[in-house]
């Protein structure tokens, strides 16, 4: 599930629940390649963020409009 939301600091996507949990585990590369896509369809720099709390999944990407 993703979220699209601005706030403040600007617009960000916000995912939660992946259902590549297993993968993003065991290749961690698959995280900075997801960054980097988000980079090239939006045409500026993307700051990825992914928090685990209690085995909940959040992973926020921070962009400029």
């Amino acid at each position: 599930m993703s979220q699209f939301t601005i706030d403040d600091g600007g617009p960000q996507i916000l995912e939660c629940h992946t259902p590549l949990q297993n993968v993003l585990d065991k290749y961690p590369i698959i995280g900075r390649l997801e960054q980097e896509m988000f980079e090239q369809l939006l045409g500026t720099r993307v700051r990825r963020q992914e928090t685990r709390n209690s085995g909940l999944y959040e992973c926020a990407f921070y962009f400029d409009a």
